[in-house]
């Protein structure tokens, strides 16, 4: 499965429609006893590095996700090491569960992911952290890390002019929403950074 089918099929499961048939959804779906159940996320768990990105990053771009098209290095869900020891720690079995992939990003994710940003006919291009820069757009030119475009105010979350295969874009390399929202462990200078940039970044708008 693509990555494009596997984001209509989740759009279509939010709205209550079923992907494969299309019709809506059961109100409720009836689970065994001792299946658990879905909670919101913890305070340092995916849901905050979501709602980061919606109020830290796309918000003071004056953007919602409706305007952004979000793509991940890695196409699938993995476990990563820290996770592993948590099972491991509460004597829980280790799920068949693929792990962090040594390369994020190899030569046919890289066309994958030029795919979709061809699709989306974006101008800008957001990085978040140093990965996307080291495995993506290193490639076409970039700095392989964050702190190589600068770590001063003045110069952290400013648009790069970046040509990936011919297509000029503005590239907006920005601190992982982990970072930004000091979840977990962080770095309080990426922090910081990044506070002092929302105040100014809705000058970049007119270039989304």
């Amino acid at each position: 499965m693509n990555a494009t089918r596997a984001r209509d099929i989740l759009r279509q499961l939010a709205d209550g429609i079923d992907p494969f048939t299309g019709q809506p959804l059961p109100p409720a779906i009836p689970t065994p006893d001792g299946t658990g159940r879905l909670a919101p996320a913890g305070a340092d768990l995916n849901g905050p590095s979501g709602r980061a990105l919606d109020e830290r990053i796309l918000s003071p771009l004056e953007l919602t996700r409706a305007d952004a098209w979000l793509c991940d290095l890695v196409s699938h869900s993995c476990m990563n090491q820290g996770q592993e020891a948590a099972l491991l720690r509460e004597g829980q079995p280790i799920p068949d569960w693929p792990r962090v992939p040594a390369t994020l990003a190899d030569e046919r994710r890289r066309h994958e992911i030029l795919a979709e940003l061809e699709a989306s006919q974006a101008r800008i291009l957001i990085t978040l952290g140093d990965q996307p820069l080291r495995w993506f757009t290193a490639h076409f030119g970039s700095h392989h890390r964050l702190s190589d475009y600068g770590e001063t105010p003045a110069t952290y979350g400013q648009l790069h002019p970046l040509i990936i295969n011919g297509r000029p874009l503005h590239l907006l390399p920005l601190a992982h929403p982990r970072q930004i929202a000091r979840l977990g462990a962080h770095s309080d200078k990426w922090a910081g950074l990044h506070a002092a940039w929302q105040v100014s970044a809705s000058a970049l708008t007119g270039y989304a």
